[in-house]
C-alpha cells in the first residue's frame, strides 16, 4: 500500500508516517523544494522521538519525498509525473497546514485553502474510489465559545478568532463541494490542540506549546524588574481541548480503517479528548517553565503594568482563546483511555521548569 501525504515530517505527519510503516505502508510525501530529502527528515525526526532503530531505518527506505507547489496547479509537476503520481496512490491522506494564529489572511489561505484545492485537483487524477483523508481542525467552529459542537457541525454564522479559523473552515467548505462533485470517499479529521509530553529534542518537530513558550518568554525575559504575576485576559472558567498527539494520530488511523464514507459525502470526525482541560492548567505548565504566574482575569483586569502590557503586545493571537468553554461530540469513541492532560504532562513537554 502507498500513501501519498502532504506534512509528513511536521508534528502530527511525522507521527502518523511512523504508525504506517509499522503497518507495512510506504509513503511517498509530497514535500517543498529545496529540504533534505524526506526519508532522512522522517527518519531524523522519528530518531528524536525514540523510535526503535528499525523503524528509523524503514523510514530511509520507504518514505520516498517528491517536491511539489501546493501553490500551483497539478502542484507543480510536469503533466505526465503528475498523472503517474496520483495513479499510484493508494490513500491520500492531506496533513499539511498553516497553523500561524497570527497569520495574514493571504498567507492562511495560500496554504490552507489553495493548497487544499490543488491537493484535491492530484486525488483526481487518483484511481476511482481512493480515499482521501482531509485534516482539518476543530477550531473550524470559530467564535462559538459555549454548547457542544457536533461532528455535523459547520457553521461559520458565528465569524472566526483569525484568518486560520476561517481559512480551514473554507477549506472543509470547499472539500465537501468537491465530494459532492467526483463522487469521492472522503474523512475530514478535526484534531483538537495537540500536545506532548515528550521534552524537545534536536531533530523533533516543533509545535503550538513551544511557539507559545516562545511568545511569552521573549517579553518577560526584557522585563526589569521581572514580574512575579502577570494577569492575562480571559475567563477562569474557560476551557480547551487538548490531545496527545500520538494517540490523535493512532485515532486518525483507527478512524481511517473503520470509515466507509459514502461516495459523495464526507464522513467528518472529532479527534478531541474526551475532557476539556482548564485553560489555567495550561498557563500553569507555561508560568512554571518560565519562571512567572500567569492569572486568567475575567476582563477588564484593571490598570497592567509595564511588564503585562508587553507580555500581551506579544501574545495577543492567543489570548482570544481565553473564553472558550465549548465540548466536541465525538461519534467515535477511540481515546477513552487516555489520561487528563495536567499540568505536569504539559510542563514535561516544555521542557521542565527553567532555572530561576
Amino acid at each position: 500500500m502507498t500513501v501519498v501525504m502532504t506534512g509528513a515530517t511536521g508534528f502530527l505527519g511525522v507521527r502518523l508516517v511512523g504508525l504506517m510503516l509499522e503497518g507495512g505502508e510506504s509513503v511517498t510525501a509530497l514535500v517543498r523544494r529545496g529540504r533534505a530529502p524526506a526519508g532522512e527528515r522522517v527518519a531524523g525526526a522519528l530518531r528524536a522521538l525514540g523510535a526503535p532503530a528499525p523503524l528509523v531505518a524503514a523510514a530511509r527506505q520507504r518514505v520516498r519525498g517528491v517536491e511539489v507547489d501546493l501553490g500551483r496547479a497539478d502542484l507543480g509537476l510536469p503533466g505526465r509525473e503528475f498523472t503517474a503520481l496520483a495513479q499510484a496512490a493508494d490513500s491520500i491522506w492531506h496533513v499539511a497546514g498553516h497553523v500561524g494564529l497570527a497569520a495574514s489572511q493571504r498567507s492562511a489561505n495560500s496554504t490552507n485553502l489553495t493548497g487544499t484545492r490543488h491537493l484535491l485537483q492530484f486525488a483526481a487524477a487518483a484511481p476511482a474510489g481512493t480515499p482521501v483523508h482531509h485534516v482539518s481542525t476543530a477550531f473550524v467552529a470559530g467564535k462559538r465559545h459555549t454548547g457542544t459542537i457536533a461532528e455535523s457541525d459547520l457553521d461559520g454564522s458565528h465569524g472566526f478568532v483569525n484568518f486560520y479559523e476561517q481559512s480551514k473552515y473554507e477549506a472543509e467548505r470547499h472539500v465537501h463541494d468537491w465530494a459532492a462533485r467526483h463522487r469521492a470517499r472522503v474523512v475530514i479529521h478535526r484534531p483538537s490542540l495537540l500536545v506532548t509530553d515528550r521534552p524537545p529534542a534536536a531533530g523533533a518537530p516543533g509545535h503550538t506549546l513551544l511557539d507559545m513558550a516562545a511568545a511569552y518568554g521573549r517579553p518577560l525575559r526584557d522585563a526589569a524588574p521581572r514580574p512575579a504575576v502577570v494577569r492575562l485576559p480571559g475567563r477562569p472558567d474557560c476551557r480547551q481541548n487538548m490531545l496527545p498527539v500520538d494517540t490523535a494520530a493512532r485515532m486518525m488511523l483507527d478512524v481511517g480503517a473503520a470509515a466507509d464514507p459514502e461516495p459523495g459525502r464526507p464522513l467528518t470526525r472529532h479527534i478531541t479528548h474526551p475532557e476539556e482541560t482548564p485553560l489555567q492548567t495550561l498557563y500553569d505548565a507555561l508560568g512554571d517553565h518560565l519562571g512567572v504566574r500567569f492569572v486568567l482575569t475575567a476582563p477588564p483586569i484593571g490598570e497592567p503594568s509595564a511588564a503585562e502590557r508587553r507580555v500581551l503586545g506579544a501574545v495577543a493571537a492567543f489570548t482570544p482563546y481565553g473564553v472558550h468553554r465549548r465540548s466536541y461530540l465525538r461519534v467515535a469513541a477511540g481515546g477513552d483511555g487516555v489520561p487528563p492532560v495536567d499540568r505536569a504532562y504539559l510542563l514535561q513537554g516544555l521542557g521542565g521548569a527553567q532555572s530561576r
